[in-house]
């Protein structure tokens, strides 16, 4: 039996940076009082697609949205 992996795609509406220095450069384009929630939201993207990324098998994207 072959292991079904689940494909992050991407959301077409947002620019996808080419690099962690492009990202940082845009959030650092903003105020220095924005900056620390911007840099809190990618993170928190960050470590939701390595959970999706690093899930065990049997669990599936569709599972995980439903929590």
């Amino acid at each position: 039996m072959t292991k079904r992996r689940t494909r992050i795609q991407p959301v077409e509406l947002f620019h996808t940076p080419k690099s962690w220095n492009e990202l940082m450069d845009w959030i650092e384009a903003y105020p220095s009082d924005d900056r620390p929630h911007l840099i809190t939201a990618a993170m928190m993207g960050w470590n939701l697609a390595c959970k999706f990324t690093n899930a065990q098998p049997k669990r599936t994207l569709k599972k995980e949205l439903k929590k």
